[in-house]
C-alpha cells in the first residue's frame, strides 16, 4: 500500500480583490482553483481546499463564532462554505448558487448553528444566504434574498452588528458605500455614503466595543457605534460613523467642524435611518490621505487601528492620535509592485500583490519587521527540473518566472531564489550542471543561466546542499540584475542586505532580487521554443520549437564546451516536438511529438557526438505524445499520450528488430511520466493525468521492459486539480542507492508545485 506525505506546496495568491483573509492561526488565500491554508509561524502552505471549478476570486472568514468558517467565491459563479471540524480537517458544507456571473466579494456572520453569507457578483446583484452549520453533508443553498444594484456592481462587502440588528455595507462602482439594515430578516436600503470620486473597492466595518477607543481623533466614538472604512480608486480612505442620532448630532457635527478647520474634504450631510425602533445617523468621520495609488484593501484591527493596501506598493497602518496619522508604511518604497489586499493577525500583517506575491510583517515595539511567507507561481507551472544531485529543484511557469526551492535545515522546503523574472511565458528548463540551467520560453531563443556567489553562500543553510568548495565550476558573479524593459539578466554586485546571516528563509523582497545572470543565448529556431533537455554529463543541450511544417520541427543540439550547434539539426518529425530526454548513460536522445511518433537518436561517442537518427517509430500512439521517460538502466523507455496510455519500448539492438511495446492503460490522457532513479529493487514509474491524478506503478516482473505492474494512486487530496505538466523523482544519492522513501516533484496547470514523499 502506498504512503504519501506532502513536504511542499508552493503556490502564489490570485491577483484578485479580497483573495486573502486571516483568523486565529490560519491564513487562507485563493490559489488558482484552490484555497490555500497556511500557518504564519511556518511560512508554508500545509493544506489546499479543492471544490471550485474555476479561479477563486474572494476569501473571507465569517465572524461571530469560535468555529472556523470560511466563505469563498469563484469565477464558476458559486460560493462555498467551508468549516473546520478537527484541527486541519476542513469540509465543504454548502455550495451557494444563483449568480449568473463571477462572484467578486463575500462576507459572513455566523452564530452557533446558522450562517448569514452575502455574495456580490458581476451580474449586478447582492445575494443573501442562510446556511445551516449543523448540517453534516454538502448542501446546495439558494439565496433567500436578492438585492439588485442596477447598472452598477458591488465590489466589496462587510457585515457588522448594529445593536440588535445586522448592518451590510457594500462598496460599488458608483463610488458610494451602500448601507443596508436588516428588518424582519431582510436587508433594506438605509443610506448611500457619498464622498469618493472613484470606484469604492474595499469596505471594512467595525463595531466599537469599548470606551477605550475614545481618544484623540476618536474621542467622540461610543460603544455600539459602527465605523465603516472605505478604500477607493481616488487614492483616499474614508471613515464613516454610524451611531444613534442623539449622539451623532452633537459629536458628529463637532468632528466635521474640526475636520473643516484642518482643511480635510468632508461631506457635512447626515443621513438618518431607522432600525429595530431606533434612529441612526451616518456621517463622515475622517479622510485618510497618504497613498499615491488606488486603494485596494482596508481592514480593521480590534484595537482601532486600520490597515490599507494600495497600488503604490505600500501597506499603511493608521492610528488615531489627536488626528489620524500613518504609524507605519510597509512594502515597496519604489511603488513598482501593487498590493491588492491586507489582513491582520495578532500583532502582524500579511498583504498580497500582483504575480502572487505574499508579504508579512510582525510588530516588535515600534518597529515592523518583515517575515517569511509562502511563495509560488501565479500561473500554470509548466516544468520542474532537479539539480543533478537532488539538492534543489527548479520550476518555470506561465507567470513568467523561474523559482528555485531548497530544504532549510530548520524549517523544511521554501523558495530560495528566483533566477528569472522573464517577459515571456516560460515553458521548459533543464539543469546542465549543478550551477547552470537552460530555459525555454515563448521566444525563439534558449537562455543559459549561471548561479551567483550569493546563491552559493545561501546554500550553506540547506539540508545537505552546501555547494561551497565542492569543486563546482566558477560562479558567474556576486549577483545579477535585470535592466528596465530588458529580458536578459546581467551580472552585478550583489546587494549587501541580501547576504545570508542567520539562515532565515528569504522574504519576498529578497527573492525578487535573487536573479541568476545569463551566460549564453542559443539561437537557430524559427518559432517559439517548446522543449529543452540536457545530457547527464552536461555536454549537450537539445531543443525544439513549435512547428506546423517538417522543416520547422528539427531538433537542434548544442555542445556546451563551445556553445556551438551540431552541424546538422535532426530533421525527423513532421510536427512540434513536445518531449526531449537524454538517456541516463547519455548514449541516446529520445524525442516525441504531435505527429504521434517517437525517434531515437544516438552518438557513437557521447562526449564528442554527433547525434544521428537510429530509429523512428511513426504512429506509435493514436494521439499526441506528451512526455517520454527513460528507465534508470537505459534499457527501455516510456511514452505517454493523450490516447490514455503509456507504452514501454525496449531499446533495439543491431541484431534484432524492435519488439512490440508493453501497453499500460489509464482512465484519462497521460500528460507526464518519470521513472524513479534507483537501480536496485523493483522499478517505479510515476504517471500523471490530465485531471491532476497521479499514479505510482511498481514493476512486478523482471522482463525488459516489465510486463506486470502494480498501480497505486496518490490520494487525490494531496495532488493537483488540473493537468500535471511534469513529474520528476529526486535523484538518489550514491550513499543511499536504495532509499526507503522517494521524493516526487510535480508541476501543474493548477499553479502548484508539490513535493510528495512516497513510500510503500
Amino acid at each position: 500500500m502506498i504512503s504519501a506525505q506532502t513536504e511542499l506546496i508552493a503556490v502564489g495568491c490570485n491577483s484578485t480583490a479580497h483573495a486573502l483573509d486571516w483568523v486565529g492561526s490560519t491564513v487562507a488565500y485563493g490559489a488558482g482553483n484552490f484555497i490555500a491554508l497556511y500557518r504564519p509561524e511556518e511560512a508554508a502552505v500545509h493544506l489546499t481546499l479543492r471544490g471550485h471549478r474555476e479561479r477563486v476570486n474572494c476569501v473571507r472568514f465569517a465572524h461571530g463564532t469560535e468555529q472556523s468558517v470560511l466563505i469563498t467565491g469563484s469565477v464558476d459563479k458559486t460560493a462555498r462554505v467551508w468549516m473546520e471540524g478537527q484541527p486541519g480537517d476542513w469540509q465543504c458544507i454548502a455550495e451557494l448558487v444563483g449568480h449568473k456571473e463571477a462572484i467578486e466579494a463575500v462576507a459572513g456572520a455566523a452564530g452557533t448553528k446558522k450562517l448569514t453569507a452575502v455574495t456580490a457578483g458581476t451580474d449586478g446583484t447582492i445575494r443573501v444566504f442562510q446556511v445551516d452549520l449543523s448540517h453534516g453533508e454538502l448542501q446546495q443553498v439558494e439565496a433567500g434574498q436578492v438585492i439588485e444594484m442596477g447598472v452598477h456592481t458591488a465590489l466589496s462587502l462587510d457585515l457588522a452588528q448594529l445593536d440588535t440588528t445586522q448592518l451590510l455595507c457594500a462598496g460599488s462602482t458608483d463610488s458610494k458605500v451602500h448601507v443596508f439594515v436588516q428588518r424582519s430578516g431582510k436587508f433594506e436600503r438605509a443610506a448611500k455614503l457619498a464622498g469618493h470620486s472613484g470606484w469604492t473597492t474595499s469596505v471594512a466595518a467595525m463595531q466599537v466595543g469599548t470606551e477605550s477607543l475614545a481618544r484623540g481623533a476618536t474621542a467622540h466614538w461610543r460603544a455600539g457605534d459602527v465605523i465603516v472604512a472605505s478604500g477607493s480608486h481616488d487614492r483616499m480612505v474614508r471613515l464613516w460613523r454610524i451611531s444613534r442620532t442623539r449622539e451623532a448630532q452633537a459629536t458628529g457635527l463637532q468632528a466635521q467642524l474640526d475636520a473643516a478647520a484642518r482643511g480635510d474634504e468632508l461631506t457635512l450631510q447626515e443621513q438618518t435611518f431607522a432600525a429595530e425602533g431606533r434612529l441612526y445617523a451616518a456621517t463622515t468621520d475622517a479622510v485618510l490621505a497618504g497613498h499615491e495609488g488606488r486603494v485596494h484593501g482596508v481592514r480593521w484591527q480590534g484595537d482601532g487601528r486600520l490597515a490599507s493596501a494600495s497600488a503604490d506598493g505600500s501597506a499603511m497602518v493608521w492610528g488615531a492620535d489627536s488626528v489620524w496619522v500613518a504609524q507605519a508604511r510597509l512594502g515597496d518604497a519604489n511603488g513598482t509592485r501593487a498590493l491588492l489586499g491586507v489582513a491582520w493577525g495578532d500583532g502582524s500583517l500579511v498583504a498580497y500583490g500582483i504575480r502572487g506575491s505574499l508579504h508579512a510583517w510582525t510588530q516588535r515595539g515600534t518597529r515592523w519587521e518583515p517575515q517569511a511567507a509562502p511563495s509560488g507561481h501565479a500561473g500554470g507551472v509548466q516544468d520542474i527540473s532537479w539539480e543533478p544531485q537532488g539538492r534543489y529543484v527548479l520550476s518555470v511557469g506561465l507567470d513568467q518566472t523561474a523559482r528555485l526551492y531548497a530544504q532549510w535545515r530548520s524549517s523544511g522546503w521554501h523558495e530560495a531564489a528566483r533566477p528569472q523574472t522573464h517577459g515571456h511565458d516560460m515553458r521548459r528548463a533543464a539543469f546542465v550542471t549543478p550551477l547552470m540551467y537552460v530555459a525555454a520560453a515563448d521566444e525563439k531563443v534558449a537562455r543559459v543561466l549561471k548561479a551567483t556567489q550569493q546563491f552559493a553562500d545561501l546554500s550553506a543553510f540547506w539540508e545537505g546542499a552546501s555547494i561551497e568548495g565542492a569543486g563546482e565550476e566558477a560562479l558567474a558573479s556576486l549577483g545579477a540584475a535585470q535592466p528596465a524593459l530588458g529580458l536578459s539578466n546581467r551580472a552585478a554586485a550583489g546587494p549587501e542586505q541580501d547576504a545570508p546571516v542567520d539562515g532565515a528563509v528569504p522574504v519576498e523582497e529578497q527573492l525578487q532580487r535573487r536573479l541568476w545572470p545569463e551566460a549564453e543565448k542559443l539561437y537557430g529556431h524559427p518559432n517559439d521554443l517548446l522543449a529543452v533537455a540536457a545530457a547527464r554529463n552536461g555536454r549537450w543541450v537539445a531543443s525544439s520549437c513549435r512547428a506546423a511544417r517538417p522543416h520547422h520541427a528539427a531538433i537542434r543540439i548544442v555542445g556546451t564546451d563551445t556553445w556551438q550547434p551540431q552541424p546538422a539539426p535532426l530533421a525527423i518529425h513532421t510536427l512540434s516536438v513536445t518531449a526531449l530526454r537524454f538517456s541516463p548513460d547519455d548514449r541516446f536522445l529520445l524525442s516525441a511529438g504531435r505527429d504521434r511518433s517517437w525517434a531515437l537518436s544516438t552518438a557513437q561517442d557521447p562526449a564528442s557526438g554527433p547525434f544521428q537518427l537510429l530509429l523512428h517509430r511513426s504512429s506509435a500512439h493514436a494521439r499526441i505524445i506528451w512526455d517520454v521517460a527513460w528507465s534508470p538502466d537505459s534499457r527501455f523507455f516510456a511514452t505517454a499520450s493523450r490516447d490514455k496510455s503509456v507504452k514501454l519500448w525496449q531499446v533495439p539492438d543491431a541484431s534484432s528488430p524492435p519488439a512490440d511495446p508493453v501497453v499500460l492503460a489509464f482512465p484519462e490522457p497521460v500528460t507526464a511520466i518519470d521513472f524513479a532513479p534507483q537501480e536496485q529493487g523493483p522499478m517505479m514509474l510515476a504517471a500523471a493525468l490530465e485531471s491532476g491524478r497521479v499514479f505510482v506503478l511498481r514493476a512486478q516482473s523482471s522482463e525488459v521492459p516489465p510486463r506486470a505492474w502494480a498501480p497505486a494512486e496518490i490520494p487525490p487530496s494531496l495532488m493537483h486539480g488540473a493537468a500535471v505538466r511534469r513529474v520528476a523523482w529526486q535523484p538518489v544519492h550514491d550513499s543511499d542507492p536504495s532509499p526507503q522513501s522517494w521524493l516526487l516533484a510535480s508541476a501543474s496547470d493548477d499553479h502548484t508545485v508539490r513535493l510528495t514523499r512516497i513510500s510503500f
